[in-house]
C-alpha cells in the first residue's frame, strides 16, 4: 500500500493462517493511525499511560503562564504547549505567538490581555474582516480562560498554609 509516497507492510506473510486472514501485522509495517497523524500534522495529547482530563491540562499550563505580564518568547511556548494537547487549533496558536512587530524584543514581557483586547476593539470599530475578529475573539476567550484558571489555581495555593498554628 502507498500512503504520501512511503510503502507501507500491512500484513506479515509468514504470519497467516491457512485461510490467508492475517494473525498480526508485521513488525516493519506503519500504523494508518501514525501515518494518518503524520500527514495530518495531528497527534494526541503528549499525556503518557495515565489519561489526563482536558481541564486539568488548561490547568497546567494556565499555572504556568502568566498573560498579564509575558514575553513574546513565552507566548510562543504557551501556544505550543496548548496546540500539542489539542486544546486550541493551529490558528489560534499562530496567533497567540505572533510577534507584536518585525522588531519585537522577544524577551520584554507586557500585558498581552490588555493587547489583545485594545487590537480586538480596534477592529471591531475600524471595519476588521470578519474571520479577523472572530480569530481575535477566539483569542479572548482562551486569554481569559488561562486567567481564570490561574486565579483559581493561585487562590488555591495562596491558602494553603495560612492558617494560624494552634
Amino acid at each position: 500500500m502507498y500512503i504520501n509516497g512511503t510503502t507501507v507492510n500491512t500484513v506479515n506473510n509468514a504470519n497467516t493462517s491457512a485461510s490467508g486472514v492475517a494473525k498480526s501485522a508485521s513488525a516493519s509495517s506503519v500504523s494508518f493511525n501514525a501515518m494518518l497523524q503524520e500527514a495530518t500534522g495531528t497527534e494526541k495529547a503528549k499525556t503518557g499511560t495515565a489519561s489526563i482530563s482536558t481541564e486539568s491540562r488548561w490547568q497546567q499550563v494556565a499555572g504556568k503562564y502568566d498573560v498579564t505580564n509575558i514575553s513574546t518568547r513565552e507566548r510562543g511556548a504557551m501556544a505550543a504547549e496548548l496546540m500539542d494537547n489539542n486544546l486550541i487549533s493551529s490558528a489560534e496558536g499562530m496567533a497567540l505567538a505572533a510577534p507584536y512587530s518585525m522588531n519585537d524584543n522577544l524577551d520584554t514581557r507586557r500585558d498581552y490581555l490588555a493587547s489583545s483586547q485594545e487590537a480586538l476593539e480596534f477592529s471591531r470599530q475600524n471595519g476588521g474582516s470578519s474571520q479577523q475578529v472572530e480569530l481575535q475573539e477566539k483569542v479572548m476567550g482562551i486569554l481569559e480562560k488561562l486567567i481564570a484558571l490561574n486565579n483559581t489555581t493561585a487562590g488555591t495555593y495562596a491558602n494553603m498554609g495560612s492558617a494560624p498554628l494552634a
